[in-house]
């Protein structure tokens, strides 16, 4: 994170900006959780007019690096002070899409993922079942065998295409990314679908 030298004003407006803006509304449906979420265009529209009322701009420039894209988001403030934030994503190959469809759903997903964090929005359904008892925990799905089958590795191959060696050569492959230090929640949880998938492929094939 980078910011100006003082944030004295822009923590001030900040402050007004999180008062005035109206719930986000979420209009999107994660397909294997099946919890709603927020799309960028949501939080923009939630985040907008209190906003620019209160003297702030935000600009989110794309950033890569190797196999990498990312982005930072910059949030100005009419006194010329600011905050900035960059998170960055690996492109994996996905059949059927191409290298630039694969960036554009990074980017995306990384937009409306830093644009909340920086505004303190809250865009996804509690599922950790922390609610009040007056309000029922979400049922979330839990990854079938059709899911994990579909699920596409960095090779460009689906894990049903995947050999029983192939798959123990991701399982092992996996793991060791996961036991690394400072992955970001959102790599994390990549991984961890990853070799769930894995894990449930491999249990079918052996009979488990």
């Amino acid at each position: 994170m980078e910011k100006s030298e003082s944030i004295k004003n822009l923590s001030a407006a900040l402050a007004k900006v999180q008062e005035e803006m109206s719930g986000v509304k979420f209009d999107a449906v994660n397909p294997f959780l099946k919890n709603k979420y927020a799309s960028l265009g949501a939080i923009i529209e939630a985040s907008k007019s209190a906003l620019s009322k209160n003297g702030f701009s935000i600009s989110q420039l794309v950033t890569a690096s190797g196999n990498e894209v990312g982005i930072t988001t910059i949030l100005m403030h009419v006194s010329g002070e600011y905050l900035s934030s960059t998170a960055t994503l690996p492109m994996e190959a996905e059949k059927g899409k191409s290298g630039a469809q694969v960036a554009g759903s990074v980017i995306t997903y990384l937009r409306r993922y830093a644009l909340a964090s920086i505004l303190n929005l809250y865009t996804e359904e509690d599922t950790d079942g922390n609610k009040p008892a007056v309000q029922e925990k979400p049922q979330v799905k839990a990854m079938t065998l059709a899911d994990a089958e579909r699920m596409i590795g960095g090779d460009g191959k689906t894990y049903r295409d995947c050999s029983d060696d192939e798959l123990r050569g991701k399982q092992i492959g996996i793991t060791k990314e996961l036991n690394k230090s400072g992955l970001s929640a959102v790599t994390r949880a990549d991984y961890q679908d990853k070799l769930t998938a894995v894990n449930l492929i491999l249990k079918a094939r052996n009979g488990g």
